[in-house]
C-alpha cells in the first residue's frame, strides 16, 4: 500500500487553495468597526440595561460613598422616584436614570479597530461622571459577552459567510 500525502492530491489542492483564496478576501480589521457601528443601538441598549441594574464598567455597584448616611437616596429622593415618576423607579440602587434625558443621550461616540467609547450628550454627564467615576460608561465582562454573543458574533459569521462562502456552525 502507498502511503499518499493529501497535498499531493490535485483535487485536495485545489480545494484548499480555493479556500485560501476565499479567506483572504476577509478583512477583519476593517471589517469589526463597521460591525460596532452597524450594531450602535444594540451597544447602547445594553449600557442603558447595565446602568439601570445599578453596575459600571468594572462589574461594581454605583455607589456615592457615604453621602445620605449609608443610604443610597436622600428621603426626598426616595418620595420622588416612588412617587412622583410613573413607572416608580428603584431606590436601592443607583441608576442614573431620572428624568431619562442622560439615558436617551448616550452614544457609541468613538470607534476604533479593537475598541469603542460611550459617552451621553446629555448637560448633566460630566456632573454624573464627577460624582460617581467616568467608569459609569463602559460595558462590563457579562454585558460586553452579551453584546458579543447576541450582536457582534452574528454580524461578523454574517461577514465572513458571504465574503469567503464558508458556513460557520
Amino acid at each position: 500500500m502507498q502511503n499518499v500525502h493529501p497535498w499531493s492530491n490535485p483535487t485536495t489542492m485545489s480545494t484548499i487553495a480555493d479556500m485560501h483564496r476565499r479567506v483572504s478576501k476577509l478583512d477583519l480589521p476593517r471589517e469589526a468597526p463597521q460591525i460596532i457601528k452597524d450594531t450602535k443601538a444594540s451597544i447602547v441598549k445594553t449600557q442603558q440595561e447595565q446602568m439601570y441594574l445599578g453596575v459600571n464598567s468594572k462589574g461594581v455597584k454605583i455607589f456615592p460613598g457615604d453621602r445620605h448616611g449609608g443610604a443610597v437616596y436622600a428621603p426626598l429622593t426616595v418620595y420622588i422616584k416612588t412617587h412622583e415618576r410613573t413607572p416608580a423607579q428603584p431606590v436601592d440602587r443607583i441608576t442614573l436614570r431620572d428624568t431619562g434625558a442622560f439615558y436617551k443621550g448616550i452614544r457609541v461616540s468613538h470607534v476604533t479597530r479593537d475598541k469603542f467609547t460611550l459617552d451621553s450628550t446629555d448637560r448633566k454627564t460630566q456632573e454624573l461622571e464627577d460624582r460617581y467615576g467616568e467608569r459609569i460608561f463602559g460595558l462590563d465582562a457579562d454585558s460586553r459577552r452579551q453584546y458579543i454573543d447576541q450582536d457582534f458574533f452574528p454580524e461578523l459569521k454574517a461577514y465572513i459567510e458571504a465574503t469567503a462562502k464558508l458556513k460557520m456552525k
